[in-house]
């Protein structure tokens, strides 16, 4: 590929991912004060250790009978940006404090590509508890919440948040160099790597559901219209592509749980056989499958 081939760029980025930092953009863990904290660094989506803050929130969501619950099925995740921020607040209060800014890592590398900081709707929609026309939760519920997220909506999470596509601004010149790219080319709002995918997987109407096999699995559909679903991971509206309400739903961990299984649940002899072949123990599983016909194995389908 040359330089001359490329005229735009598109980022997704597994989500939620967020770090914390300054009004510039430059991550704390960056700085040598905060380098040596956790929690200055970037806390990837498999991050899982804010379960009591998630517990926390879908709790008083609950309880205050918050609007914004059911769009998410009834229940938020530990890999989600509030719980990730309230977590720091509780076990690293002077990373939050010494954060200008909480930060997708999509949005934040098409920062450093445009020197323009915008969050895209997608990750602001399906991990950031934001509903277009509405906002964030709001300032009373995130000080029940915990009284030091007051404000946050107005600092920490300010910004324009625009659909996924949408033109952020042009790369420049530092950021070209890096890349061996030429300046000025367009660079469009980023997205979640799933949700990148419908596109990509040439769907961009609605009634049409797309599957996403990977380290979780990922269940997308797009409608004009908004319908709440118990027990989605979110309906947002231009989550996936503008001008429509983008669902999701899915199975978390699919491949951590297909990986233990072939740890411990295959049996010996097809370790032993796909040692004797020098092959790994997937590739034999695999060939094997390949040769069943459907439902020949008496599995029709799985309850999800």
């Amino acid at each position: 590929m040359r330089a001359d081939d490329v005229i735009g760029i598109g980022v997704d980025f597994t989500a939620c991912a967020i770090l914390p930092t300054l009004a510039d953009g430059t991550p704390l863990c960056n700085l040598p004060k905060w380098k040596a904290n956790p929690h200055a660094w970037v806390k990837l989506w498999k991050h899982h250790a804010a379960q009591l803050e998630a517990d926390r929130i879908n709790a008083l969501a609950r309880e205050r009978n918050e609007t914004w619950l059911p769009i998410y099925g009834g229940i938020i995740s530990s890999e989600w940006l509030h719980s990730k921020t309230l977590q720091i607040i509780n076990d690293a209060p002077e990373i939050y404090n010494a954060a200008d800014k909480i930060v997708e890592a999509g949005d934040w590398i098409v920062w450093q590509m445009t020197g323009v900081f915008k969050r895209n709707a997608c990750a602001a929609g399906y991990k950031g508890l934001w509903v277009k026309g509405l906002g964030y939760p709001s300032n009373a519920f995130l000080c029940a919440l915990d009284p030091r997220l007051d404000r946050m909506n107005e600092t920490k999470l300010a910004d324009e948040i625009v659909a996924p596509g949408t033109r952020v601004g042009l790369l420049i010149a530092h950021a070209a160099e890096w890349m061996g790219l030429h300046s000025g080319i367009t660079i469009a709002a980023a997205t979640i790597d799933a949700h990148a995918a419908v596109p990509g997987a040439g769907v961009t109407e609605s009634g049409r559901m797309v599957l996403i096999l990977g380290t979780s699995t990922c269940d997308m559909i797009m409608d004009r219209n908004k319908h709440l679903v118990p027990g989605s991971n979110g309906v947002v509206e231009e989550g996936i592509v503008p001008s429509l309400f983008g669902y999701e739903a899915g199975q978390a961990g699919v491949g951590d749980i297909f990986e233990w299984f072939v740890e411990h649940g295959v049996a010996a002899v097809y370790k032993h056989n796909a040692k004797v072949r020098s092959i790994s123990a997937y590739q034999l599983l695999e060939e094997e499958a390949a040769k069943l016909k459907p439902g020949e194995s008496g599995l029709l389908a799985l309850d999800w």
